[in-house]
């Protein structure tokens, strides 16, 4: 398997500190005055992932290639893994949102439950509340199972 790099989480520090000012902060903070990148995190944490889970196809290919196990195998442990380790949460947060009515939780619920919220939210013509950060997600899980083709 692929090694475990530590050096990696002062990034991912870094990137969920900027979305989380980005989200939190209002519009008219000192940050946005001095033009600091909040929104720059996203794009940190979408790299990262890329780079991340490039890393592990590709040695699950070489797994593959080595004839212990083949390629078909391979790919649905990677599936099954990232699903067991995304999925749960993830369910749960939206549940837990809707349930207690967060803002924009209940309105968007259809389209969370399966992945869609970026869908909406581009058809909607801007963001919903505290929930929108569901867009980064849907559109991983959607590289995930329509970007293998």
């Amino acid at each position: 398997m692929a090694t475990y790099l530590k050096q990696l989480d002062g990034l991912r520090c870094m990137a969920c500190f900027g979305v989380l000012l980005q989200h939190w902060l209002p519009p008219s903070n000192i940050l946005q005055r001095l033009n600091v990148p909040l929104a720059d995190g996203v794009y940190l944490f979408f790299v990262l992932s890329g780079f991340l889970i490039t890393r592990i196809l590709l040695d699950c290919r070489d797994h593959a290639d080595a004839r212990e196990s083949t390629r078909g195998r391979v790919l649905v442990r990677f599936y099954i893994r990232r699903a067991l380790r995304l999925m749960p949460l993830y369910f749960l947060v939206v549940i837990v949102t809707a349930s207690l009515s967060v803002t924009g939780a209940r309105d968007a619920l259809p389209w969370h439950l399966v992945y869609g919220s970026n869908v909406y939210y581009f058809v909607r013509g801007g963001f919903n509340g505290p929930t929108s950060h569901f867009w980064t997600l849907s559109v991983e899980e959607q590289f995930y199972c329509c970007g293998q083709s």
